[in-house]
């Protein structure tokens, strides 16, 4: 019998049964694959918004480290296009763990972290674009390319936070 984690301990069967706390070394997993594949699993995450901003979680806490290995960031520049340092990256490894911690609550809860990051990246964005120098407020390096990725990362966590509805789910009526 297949087993999958849903939350650290609590394990279901591929038929979606609860097993109850059986124990990560008992089902023959150590702790550690257990956590891991319940940070990284999205099948126990059942709402669309949960799921974005999951996926979200995991690209910015991933560019956040990518920000520090040598061979992906050269001369400060991630990829050859953004501006990084390590406070940048620890923004970015931040933001994703925090985007990762309210996905895996409920859809309210990633619904709110979406809104304050659209926010915040909206006037990080609006700064960035009008800010003259290579730092932004002197604490982060910033080119045009960040600038513009905050933008598209703000207006996604708007639409997912504001915007966004699932199929099938109808919204309050007009008043």
């Amino acid at each position: 019998m297949k087993h999958r984690i849903v939350n650290v301990g609590m394990w279901y069967n591929k038929n979606g049964k609860g097993r109850g706390d059986c124990g990560a070394r008992r089902c023959g997993r150590s702790f550690v694959t257990a956590l891991i594949g319940g940070l990284i699993t999205l099948n126990h995450i059942r709402h669309m918004i949960n799921k974005a901003i999951m996926t979200l979680g995991v690209a910015f806490a991933a560019l956040g480290v990518l920000g520090f290995a040598p061979g992906v960031t050269t001369d400060g520049m991630l990829l050859g296009f953004f501006a990084v340092d390590a406070t940048h990256n620890i923004i970015h490894i931040l933001t994703g763990a925090l985007a990762i911690f309210f996905a895996r609550q409920s859809e309210e809860n990633a619904r709110m972290f979406a809104k304050a990051a659209g926010v915040v990246y909206a006037a990080i964005a609006v700064v960035g674009l009008f800010w003259s120098g290579d730092m932004l407020l002197g604490l982060v390096s910033v080119n045009l390319a960040d600038d513009f990725l905050h933008v598209i990362a703000a207006l996604v966590f708007l639409w997912l936070g504001f915007g966004a509805r699932e199929e099938g789910v109808s919204s309050p009526p007009a008043v």
